[in-house]
């Protein structure tokens, strides 16, 4: 096949062309005008040459102009495949199959990174119970792993019960117990972790980098809307964080990406930006961008005077670059009542 673009010939098949960098095909990337085509064959030519950083920081230049891309999402989704972040990956081709649900390809990729991830763990399994290394690719290694641990749990169970039916049938025996001495002369619980206002579930699952990672867990555990927090990513170059969040047609956007930011900022020094993303329905639906200047603005005591501190004006103030505006409008607002004038005669 010959690209439209330069007239290179082109292996069949293919998705980028190896000359341009240029996608095969004759519409432009979904979820945005045919003016993004530069941007994306940039991406894919740094990819190809191996640039896998400024391909990575290309694409996320691409989606904070044009959120819904398909095309962008996939690529990274083959950037951190390339680069053997699986589970990153998986992230992003299922983040763009949520905007395309039925893009074949995309689909076949995320079935095979998923066949990896799988494939590891089961490795690892196999590693820590010390069994030989097998060859079968099939799904009788797992379930026979399976069945092996589930087995010997079930021994362990039935010993540690007989042990503490004899245990209960000999004789007691009086043991003295010497409490510690910091907690003598005082008749208060141990103190326990606060639980975050507003935290039902369990902090998800992150896998990636392990200082996002870790930055992802600490923010869900201290934001109160940590459970929404789908994940994160951080440049180093040019500390800007892109920062994703799921919401449902009840919730306040806005208010919700102005608490993450304000918990991101205080657990990210050197984060400068952070760009918010929210998903409702396998759609981004709001973005908007946080200035560490910003925030540290509605923090101080004379701006607190001056427009106080409700949530809504420090969201007004802290975000900026939104996409849609005004994404909760108020619905049926209350009509305007004229001012009854008391003086006015008869």
């Amino acid at each position: 096949m010959i690209c439209e673009r330069c007239f290179a010939s082109v292996k069949g098949g293919s998705e980028f062309c190896p000359e341009c960098g240029g996608p095969m095909g004759s519409g432009p990337a979904e979820g945005s005008d045919a003016a993004i085509y530069p941007e994306l064959a940039r991406a894919n030519l740094l990819r190809m040459r191996g640039d896998h950083k400024a391909a990575l920081e290309q694409c996320r230049m691409i989606l904070h102009k044009f959120p819904n891309n398909v095309t962008a999402n996939q690529l990274l989704g083959d950037l951190c495949a390339e680069l053997g972040d699986l589970e990153q990956a998986k992230e992003w081709y299922e983040l763009a199959l949520d905007i395309a649900p039925n893009h074949a390809q995309i689909q076949k990729k995320l079935k095979a990174v998923r066949g990896q991830l799988e494939h590891a763990e089961t490795e690892g399994l196999v590693e820590q119970l010390g069994l030989p290394p097998t060859k079968s690719k099939n799904g009788l290694v797992a379930a026979g792993l399976a069945t092996l641990v589930i087995g010997v749990g079930a021994i362990a169970y039935v010993i540690g019960t007989q042990k503490d039916a004899s245990d209960s049938n000999a004789a007691p025996k009086q043991t003295s117990v010497q409490a510690p001495i910091s907690n003598l002369g005082s008749s208060q619980p141990p103190k326990q972790d606060p639980v975050p206002n507003g935290t039902t579930a369990p902090v998800p699952t992150v896998q990636g980098p392990s200082d996002e990672v870790s930055l992802t867990q600490l923010i869900a555990q201290r934001s109160a809307n940590g459970t929404k927090l789908l994940g994160l990513t951080v440049d180093p170059r040019s500390n800007l964080m892109i920062l994703t969040y799921r919401v449902e047609a009840a919730d306040d956007k806005k208010l919700i990406a102005s608490e993450l930011a304000g918990v991101a900022f205080d657990n990210s020094p050197s984060v400068r930006v952070i760009t918010l993303r929210a998903v409702e329905g396998g759609t981004v639906a709001y973005v908007a961008d946080a200035r560490r200047e910003a925030y540290e603005e509605t923090k101080t005591e004379a701006w607190k005077q001056q427009n106080g501190s409700e949530p809504a004006t420090v969201a007004k103030h802290l975000l900026s670059q939104e996409w849609p505006a005004n994404p909760t409008p108020a619905e049926n607002p209350p009509p305007e009542t004229p001012a009854s004038d008391n003086n006015a005669g008869p």
